[in-house]
């Protein structure tokens, strides 16, 4: 888990993943340059139960960067996502955990997810249960926040990243800046690019927290990093060139009027 500025969502978060019924796991907390009362809430959380280990960047640096940090520290079978301000279902780590020792096909599984915010529950988004390369054309079809890897399948996409004329080993998350907000959807078609494969649970194990308006505030560059990762990832799933018109797709949706924008989204999140 990253956590930066989430003082008043992250003490929901925690308990969710302390009070899951599977009981035997590490949550590493690396709190990135905030500058709330996130750093003293994660250190007192480790205090009162060792399963919370808490690291700290020096400066805010960005998720990607957080998790390959993270990643470092895990020695275990399996390693989950997790946000600081979303809440797991009790069960989660169970239900993954399970799956992932029963289907060793699988290198991820995710799950959906119900969209919540101050006001309660408005959405539910459920994605692809099996899915193929086809399914990266439109949209992610893994929520980031739901994901369990197996661990010897995500340390095979180690990366050398050349990151302000610096070569940098051991990356898994890209860092280029050019990646945008995008990671998790470079990594996943990576992997897939790879011949690896995920899985979706039809049900939702993961409360996201997001505002339903905060969608039409999205900074438009981000749609151009977007569009240059899809560009990249669709080439090494060979989807090119009849996913070209996929490949602007965020950049399209980034023109359109936030209040029309909002109600396409209603409609797509029932």
């Amino acid at each position: 888990m990253g956590a930066y500025n989430c003082e008043k969502t992250l003490a929901e978060s925690l308990d969710s993943i302390l009070n899951q019924t599977y009981t035997d796991f590490l949550c590493y907390v690396c709190d990135d340059g905030s500058s709330d009362g996130t750093t003293s809430l994660i250190k007192a959380y480790a205090e009162k139960d060792s399963r919370i280990v808490f690291l700290k960047n020096d400066k805010n640096c960005g998720l990607a960067v957080t998790l390959n940090r993270l990643i470092a520290f895990c020695h275990t079978p399996y390693i989950a996502r997790m946000d600081g301000d979303d809440i797991a279902e009790p069960d989660r780590l169970e239900k993954q955990i399970n799956f992932l020792e029963s289907h060793p096909e699988y290198d991820l599984c995710g799950s959906a997810v119900r969209y919540f915010d101050e006001t309660g529950f408005w959405g539910e988004h459920i994605y692809p249960e099996q899915p193929d390369r086809k399914d990266f054309l439109f949209v992610n079809p893994f929520a980031h926040p739901t994901i369990m890897f197996r661990t010897s399948s995500l340390l095979k996409m180690t990366v050398l990243e050349k990151i302000n004329d610096v070569d940098k080993n051991t990356v898994i998350y890209s860092e280029d800046p050019k990646t945008g907000r995008s990671e998790d959807y470079e990594l996943f078609m990576r992997m897939y690019a790879k011949g690896m494969k995920g899985y979706n649970f039809q049900e939702p194990l993961l409360r996201y927290r997001e505002n339903r308006a905060a969608y039409t505030k999205r900074k438009f560059k981000y749609t151009f990093a977007e569009a240059r990762v899809r560009f990249i990832g669709f080439k090494k799933l060979n989807l090119l060139p009849k996913g070209l018109i996929y490949v602007i797709k965020p950049v399209i949706i980034g023109l359109i009027p936030p209040k029309m924008r909002l109600k396409l989204r209603k409609r797509y999140y029932k």
